[in-house]
């Protein structure tokens, strides 16, 4: 469903703003439209008249069969793919040929595609919105295709530990591969916003939930948050610590610290218990 919202919200009003925009001269960088044929694709959607979204980042020739246009739209809205014509489209990896038509998918014949709203039948293409029914006596009915790529997120480090604790409790459910998504978007979310506790936190709870190798990295992960930390946020640092130090058999220092959680919160009955646990192995008692 994340797809087919991006999508409606970016290319409800991309018609309107693009429509007839092949000439319109960029002052930022590129002195007019029919510069754009020279720079590489791939660096298309980083011109100024792209960032802007001010004009299209490609002639009118160029978007003759269409492709570029939707090639744009998916890729404004986080949905990235080699741009391919749209002859290509039927061989492609990153779409998959469906039977009845949502919004956001693409209305394909052989030499063109377009946009599908999904509600007033409309298609949006860089020269204007034209009704499906048009469309289709012009060129015949359209097949339809949905894209099947994944979504590139931004390096927006609250979304990337948003989807790296998402991922991290995928993993408790036993969803394959949801350990490496998580460690991956949090890792990145660390990098990009260094003192924040919070991704420290989650991959901290990611690795002491893993096996008892991954023990050690916990404590790091912990020790880092706790530098950071708001007041609120030490009950869980402590307590994931205190766990990361007991599976290390590190147990005078688990005590110690779930004692720091219990003097803060003394009637914490489960603080406690985990209290009563470590002491069991510190004499012997396991």
């Amino acid at each position: 469903m994340g797809i087919i919202l991006t999508l409606i919200l970016f290319f409800s009003g991309v018609s309107s703003s693009f429509a007839a925009s092949f000439h319109w001269v960029d002052h930022e960088g590129f002195h007019s439209v029919d510069q754009v044929a020279k720079v590489p694709m791939e660096h298309r959607k980083d011109l100024p008249m792209a960032r802007s979204r001010t004009a299209l980042p490609f002639t009118e020739v160029e978007d003759r069969d269409g492709a570029m246009y939707v090639w744009f739209t998916f890729g404004q809205s986080g949905f990235t793919y080699p741009y391919i014509p749209a002859r290509d489209m039927p061989k492609s990896p990153f779409f998959k040929r469906v039977d009845a038509p949502q919004a956001a998918n693409i209305a394909w014949w052989k030499g063109f595609v377009a946009l599908y709203d999904g509600k007033k039948a409309i298609l949006a293409t860089a020269r204007g919105e034209v009704s499906l029914k048009a469309m289709e006596r012009k060129r015949g009915t359209a097949a339809w295709y949905r894209f099947e790529g994944r979504r590139k997120y931004p390096d927006d480090p609250k979304l990337l530990r948003l989807l790296g604790a998402g991922y991290r409790m995928g993993y408790n459910l036993g969803m394959p591969e949801a350990w490496e998504r998580a460690e991956a978007y949090l890792l990145r979310a660390e990098e990009l916003a260094a003192d924040a506790p919070e991704p420290y936190i989650s991959l901290g709870i990611l690795y002491a939930d893993s096996s008892a190798e991954y023990a050690e990295p916990a404590e790091r992960q912990f020790q880092t948050a706790l530098r950071h930390a708001r007041a609120e946020q030490l009950p869980q640092i402590w307590w994931g610590l205190a766990l990361a130090l007991y599976n290390q058999g590190k147990v005078k220092e688990a005590v110690a610290t779930i004692d720091r959680l219990i003097a803060r919160y003394p009637a914490d009955a489960k603080a406690r218990k985990l209290r009563e646990t470590f002491l069991k192995e510190k004499n012997g008692e396991r």
